[in-house]
């Protein structure tokens, strides 16, 4: 199957330091992340449960790159039924305004 990419971008009104505590926060993560109930492990591995799941479902989540309130990468193994991995990548990078 081919790979797709969606890159999105967007500017938060707030300091690089404040985003990337929320970005990293596992008990907070269902506030900012669509369709992610709760997640749950330390490390480099979680689980998340989704929302929307109508069974209730848990996928499995890695760090695959991490620097710390500049850079993350995630890879979710079966995110859907339509897709056997996704990868979402968040980089944070200070504007002109801070």
């Amino acid at each position: 199957m081919p790979e797709v990419a969606v890159e999105v971008a967007g500017r938060l009104d707030a300091e690089p330091a404040r985003v990337w505590s929320r970005l990293i926060d596992r008990d907070g993560v269902a506030e900012w992340m669509d369709d992610v109930d709760s997640l749950a492990g330390d490390g480099e591995d979680a689980v998340a449960r989704l929302s929307g799941d109508e069974t209730g479902g848990w996928i499995d989540v890695r760090v695959t790159d991490l620097e710390p309130r500049r850079h993350l990468r995630l890879r979710l193994d079966r995110p859907s039924s339509l897709l056997k991995e996704a990868r979402v990548e968040v980089e944070l990078e200070p504007d002109d305004e801070g």
